[in-house]
C-alpha cells in the first residue's frame, strides 16, 4: 500500500507537469518533426557518422600500436652474465700465449664499462656491465602523451562530425522563413568543408578541453584505485567526491561545447563568444530546452529498444522456421545480432539527436533575435507559429502579453531569401 501510494503521488506530479508544460511539449514535438524533415530531405547526413567511425577506428588502432610498442620497449638492467662457447678455446689459447709473452692487450682499448676476466684456458668469459640509470620514467610520460593524443583525436573527430551535422540543420532551418524549407544541394559536404576550412580551431579548442578533463579523470581513477586498497576512509570519501565532481564537470563542458558549436554555425563567432551566447539562450529558454530534451531522450531510447527487439525477434523466427542453418547455441547469434542492431540504432539516433539539438537552438536563437517583422521575420514553420499564437492569445486575455507571431512565407526559389555563409550568420 505504501508503494502504491508513492507511485500514485508520482503519477499525479507527472500529470500536473504534462498539463502545465503542454505548450512546451507541443513545441518539443514540432522540433522533433522538423529534425526528421532535415534527415529525410538531406539523407547524405547519414554518411557523417560512418566516416567518424572509420576515423576513430584508425585512431584506436594507431594508439594501441603505439602503446604496445612503448610497453614492450626494453630497459638495460645492470647484472653479470656469462658467455660459454667451445669456439672460444682457440682464442683463449692465443690470449694465454700473448699474456705469457708480455704483450699489452689493452693498448688502444676502452675497458671502462666492460671487463673480461679469463682464468686459465677455460671456455667461459664473465662480463661485468654497469651504467648510470636515469631516474625519470620516460616510458610513462610517453604513454600519457599517447593516451592524451587518443582522447583528443577521438574528441576532435566527434566534434567535426557534430558541427557538420549542425551546419546542415542550420542551412535547412534558415533557408527560408516559414514553410518550404530545403537545404541546398550538397549541404553535407558544404558543412564539412566549412567546418574544416573556417572552424577547425573552434572544434580543436573544444575537444582539447574535453580531452584534458578526461585525462585528469583517468589519472584520478588510477589514484582512487590505489586509495581504495588502503584503510583510510576519509581519503576514500575525498577520492569519490573528486570523481563525482570531474564527471559532472565533463558533462557540463560537453553540453556547453555542443551548443557553442551550434551558435558558431549560426553566427560564425569565436568559441568563447559562442559558448557565452549558447549558455544565455539555454538559460532564457530553460523550460523549452528541458521539455524537448526529455521527450527526445525518451523517444530515442524507445526507438533503440524497438529496433533491437524487432531484429532479435526476426532472427529468432528465422532460426525457428529453418530458413537459416540451425545452431546448437541459439542465444549467441541472438546476442550478437542484438548488439549490432543496438549499435546501428545508436548511430542513427546520434544523428537524430544532433539534428534535434541544433534545431532547438535555432528555434531559441530565432525567437530571441527576430521580432516577426518584414525586416526580421521568424524562420520557424507555420506549425510552431500556430502553437505560439495560441500561447500568446492566452497570455493576452490575462493582460500579460500582446505580441503576435508573424512568419513571413517566402518562395523557396526566391533570391531574396536569407542565405547562410561561413563568415556571416543568417541575414534578416
Amino acid at each position: 500500500q505504501i508503494g502504491g501510494g508513492i507511485l500514485g503521488v508520482f503519477a499525479i506530479i507527472f500529470l500536473l507537469l504534462i498539463i502545465f508544460m503542454w505548450r512546451r511539449i507541443q513545441v518539443a514535438i514540432q522540433i522533433l518533426k522538423l529534425s526528421a524533415d532535415v534527415i529525410t530531405t538531406t539523407p547524405t547526413i547519414l554518411i557523417i557518422p560512418v566516416l567518424a567511425v572509420i576515423l576513430i577506428t584508425i585512431d584506436v588502432v594507431y594508439s594501441v600500436f603505439v602503446g604496445i610498442t612503448l610497453y614492450s620497449a626494453g630497459e638495460v638492467v645492470p647484472d653479470n652474465f656469462t658467455i660459454s662457447a667451445p669456439w672460444l678455446q682457440p682464442v683463449l689459447n692465443t690470449t694465454n700465449q700473448l699474456l705469457n709473452s708480455g704483450v699489452d692487450l689493452t693498448n688502444g682499448l676502452n675497458l671502462t664499462n666492460a671487463t673480461v676476466n679469463i682464468t686459465g684456458i677455460d671456455t667461459t668469459a664473465v662480463i661485468n656491465t654497469s651504467y648510470i640509470k636515469d631516474t625519470f620514467n620516460f616510458k610513462l610520460l610517453f604513454q600519457l602523451f599517447n593516451l592524451f593524443e587518443f582522447l583528443w583525436a577521438m574528441g576532435l573527430v566527434n566534434a567535426i562530425a557534430f558541427m557538420t551535422m549542425a551546419f546542415v540543420t542550420v542551412m535547412y532551418y534558415f533557408s527560408v522563413p516559414g514553410d518550404g524549407k530545403k537545404a541546398p544541394i550538397g549541404a553535407t559536404f558544404t558543412g564539412l568543408w566549412w567546418t574544416l576550412r573556417y572552424h577547425l580551431g573552434t572544434v580543436a579548442m573544444g575537444s582539447f578541453i574535453i580531452a584534458v578533463i578526461q585525462l585528469i579523470r583517468i589519472i584520478a581513477s588510477y589514484i582512487q584505485s590505489k586509495v581504495e586498497q588502503s584503510q583510510n576512509d576519509a581519503a576514500k570519501w575525498i577520492g569519490r567526491c573528486i570523481q563525482c565532481y570531474l564527471a559532472c564537470l565533463e558533462r557540463i563542458v560537453t553540453w556547453i561545447n555542443k551548443n557553442a558549436y551550434i551558435i558558431c554555425c549560426i553566427e560564425s563567432s569565436s568559441f568563447c563568444s559562442s559558448a557565452a551566447t549558447a549558455v544565455g539562450l539555454l538559460l532564457s529558454n530553460l523550460a523549452d530546452v528541458s521539455a524537448a530534451n526529455f521527450i527526445a531522450d525518451a523517444i530515442f531510447i524507445f526507438c533503440k529498444i524497438c529496433i533491437t527487439g524487432l531484429n532479435v525477434a526476426i532472427m529468432y523466427g528465422l532460426f525457428q522456421t529453418g530458413l537459416v542453418s540451425e545452431t546448437k547455441v541459439l542465444f549467441l547469434p541472438l546476442i550478437l545480432g542484438g548488439f549490432i542492431s543496438w549499435t546501428l540504432a545508436s548511430v542513427f539516433m546520434h544523428v537524430y539527436d544532433a539534428v534535434q539539438d541544433t534545431a532547438l537552438m535555432c528555434y531559441c536563437w530565432d525567437k530571441e533575435n527576430n521580432n516577426g517583422s518584414d525586416e526580421k521575420p521568424y524562420y520557424f514553420n507555420s506549425r510552431l507559429q500556430s502553437i505560439l499564437n495560441k500561447y500568446n492569445e492566452g497570455r493576452d486575455h490575462k493582460g500579460r502579453s500582446t505580441r503576435k507571431v508573424h512568419v513571413a512565407v517566402s518562395d523557396p526559389g526566391d533570391e531574396s531569401a536569407p542565405a547562410l555563409t561561413p563568415d556571416k550568420g543568417p541575414s534578416p
